[in-house]
C-alpha cells in the first residue's frame, strides 16, 4: 500500500492499518468467503506499506515509524523534487513529483502543468491522453485544491491570518467593524480587539 503525504505525518502508519484491515475484509476475507469466526486460518496478503513526503518541510531522511510493541513497520520516501537524485521521465513517481511542484510551488494551472511535463518529455504516452488531463483538472481545480488545504493542519491557521491582515486594512481606510465583518466573516469579538490602538 502507498499513501501521499504533504506534510510530516507520524500518525499515518496507523491510518495505513485501518485501510489495510478494511481492504483485507472487503476484497480478501469477503470475496473469497473465508470465514474470520471459524477456526481454519484465514489467508491474507502480507501487509507493505510504504509511504511518500512530497512536501516542502523538513523530514529526516528515514524517520522510525512503527506503533509501539506492535509488530508493524513501514516506510517513508521524501519524493518532493528538488529531493530527487534522477529525473527519470518514464518514472511514474518522478512524472507526479514534478507536476505538484509546478502545481503548488510554480503556480501552473493544471492545464499548462501537463503542456509542460508534456514538453518536458514525463509519460508522454499518460499525459497526453484526453481522460487523463480531465481526471487531473477535477483533482486539481481550484477550488477543491482551497477545500483540501483548509482542511489540512496548519492551514486554516494560516486563513485566519490572512483574515486579520484583511481586517487591519480595512480598520486603516475607516471601514466600519458592520462592513468587516461581514467580508472577512471574523467574530465581533477579533474585530473590536483589532480596533482598539494597541492592537497594532
Amino acid at each position: 500500500m502507498i499513501e501521499h503525504q504533504s506534510q510530516p505525518n507520524k500518525n499515518m502508519l496507523f491510518r495505513m492499518m485501518e485501510y489495510y484491515t478494511a481492504l483485507v475484509n472487503t476484497f480478501v476475507v469477503k470475496e473469497e468467503n473465508q470465514n474470520k469466526y471459524g477456526s481454519k486460518e484465514i489467508q491474507i496478503p502480507k501487509a507493505e506499506f510504504h509511504i511518500v513526503f512530497n512536501g516542502k518541510d523538513a523530514m529526516d531522511k528515514h524517520p522510525k515509524l512503527d506503533l509501539g510493541d506492535i509488530q508493524l513497520k513501514g516506510s517513508v520516501t521524501n519524493i518532493h523534487f528538488s529531493n530527487l537524485t534522477h529525473h527519470d521521465t518514464n518514472h511514474s513517481l518522478v512524472a507526479y513529483a514534478r507536476l505538484v511542484e509546478l502545481v503548488t510551488e510554480l503556480d501552473f494551472t493544471i492545464n499548462d502543468a501537463i503542456d509542460c511535463l508534456l514538453k518536458e518529455g514525463y509519460l508522454v504516452g499518460f499525459f497526453g491522453r484526453k481522460e487523463i488531463r480531465d481526471m487531473f483538472v477535477e483533482i486539481f481545480s481550484y477550488d477543491q485544491e482551497l477545500i483540501e488545504q483548509g482542511r489540512s493542519e496548519g492551514r486554516i491557521e494560516g486563513i485566519e491570518q490572512e483574515k486579520i491582515k484583511a481586517a487591519k486594512k480595512m480598520i486603516a481606510k475607516g471601514m466600519t467593524a458592520k462592513d468587516i465583518l461581514e467580508i472577512t466573516e471574523l467574530s465581533e469579538k477579533e474585530i473590536e480587539q483589532l480596533m482598539k490602538p494597541n492592537s497594532y
